[in-house]
């Protein structure tokens, strides 16, 4: 009931909130309430530019990749990830678009591309401090998922 309460707040203007951050906010609520299709079509609204807009995407493909196994699914996670890679986004947020692109690919078993996608990453923020985790972790995830 709580939960309700708050998103319904959520959805009036309030001139300290942006429009962007209040969709994610609901958007968080509807995941809590156990509601993915509301949850992901509110992680949609979320303009592409604001703050909010890395953190709605990487929610998206997480839901959208889903609990079950479905190749579908996961093409349109990877869609999104791959946009994400691609925009101008900070160094960390691009970095967490391909760590999680792999995670997923690792949960659906399909561990080559993973490490392809790890590798990419890798190849285009060689200097990032993340970098440095990653080549630490890639032999061993590569143990893991052979």
């Amino acid at each position: 009931k709580a939960l309700k309460a708050l998103a319904a707040k959520l959805r009036k203007p309030n001139s300290e909130v942006s429009e962007s951050l209040r969709t994610l906010l609901r958007a968080q609520i509807y995941e809590l309430m156990e509601d993915p299709k509301k949850a992901l079509s509110s992680y949609a609204k979320v303009a592409m530019g604001t703050a909010e807009w890395p953190d709605a995407q990487l929610r998206r493909a997480v839901l959208l990749a889903g609990p079950e196994v479905k190749k579908p699914k996961l093409v349109a996670a990877r869609k999104i990830l791959r946009a994400m890679q691609f925009s101008q986004l900070e160094k960390a947020q691009t970095i967490n678009a391909y760590l999680l692109e792999a995670e997923l690919l690792g949960e659906y078993k399909q561990y080559k591309k993973a490490d392809q996608v790890l590798t990419t990453g890798l190849q285009r923020f060689p200097d990032a401090w993340l970098a440095k985790i990653l080549l630490a972790w890639k032999p061993i995830l590569g143990k893991l998922w052979q």
